[in-house]
């Protein structure tokens, strides 16, 4: 990180890019407070302004302050690197805000410390998610090697055809027919027998009309009379 050397362009009044970088964000009206130490007087600092605009590329975190309330105080800048555990705040009674920790770069006679420092940045007129966001998808990167995440590549394509060695192309079979859990058993199929050809046993049962008698009524009272 460094304090007061952004170099900023006199028409757009905008930081001067460095090579293959590229403005992502940015955002007015936006706070800044950088401490170091433990709080107490001659073992700490802090560096804040009350408002300023906040830039965001795909190299590094760059501020400009409007309004310092730290005497000489006109810029700041830190590669995105150089940034651990972000964390995205929305309280009750205050603005949305973002925190993180910045390892230092070790930069000659620097006025900053060499330790790590906490930075907040607090969004009065809001944009906060949108820079947590942005700040997110550019770290998972750079930790990727500046490649794609894995996560974001696209699936590769689907084909039919498959190329044979010879060039012809080589269609997979179809998958199996689908048959129902609950299909109608088949008919078995016995050596000799025609289901057209009715047995003698059914043609009897069809033709006797005859009651069994088993099955005959009881007989009368006369009929019992006559027979004893």
């Amino acid at each position: 990180m460094a304090l007061n050397c952004v170099m900023m362009d006199p028409v757009s009044n905008t930081p001067v890019p460095l090579p293959n970088e590229s403005i992502l964000y940015h955002q007015g009206s936006v706070q800044f407070l950088l401490e170091h130490g433990s709080g107490y007087p001659g073992d700490s600092i802090t560096i804040q302004a009350a408002q300023g605009t906040l830039y965001l590329t795909n190299q590094r975190v760059i501020y400009v302050s409007k309004k310092p309330s730290t005497p000489a105080f006109t810029d700041f800048t830190v590669p995105l690197a150089n940034i651990r555990d972000g964390l995205f705040v929305q309280p009750w009674l205050a603005p949305n805000a973002y925190t993180c920790v910045i390892l230092p770069t070790r930069v000659p006679n620097s006025p900053l410390p060499s330790g790590p420092c906490r930075l907040k940045l607090m969004f009065k007129e809001g944009g906060g998610f949108d820079f947590s966001s942005t700040l997110r998808s550019v770290s998972d990167r750079i930790a990727e090697g500046f490649q794609t995440p894995t996560v974001l590549e696209p699936l590769p394509t689907y084909s039919a055809a498959m190329q044979t060695g010879e060039g012809n192309s080589h269609h997979e079979a179809p998958p199996p027919g689908y048959t129902p859990a609950h299909a109608p058993a088949a008919t078995p199929h016995v050596v000799g027998w025609n289901p057209e050809v009715t047995s003698p046993v059914e043609t009897r049962r069809s033709t006797d009309n005859s009651v069994p008698e088993h099955l005959s009524p009881p007989p009368t009272y006369d009929e019992s009379t006559t027979h004893s």
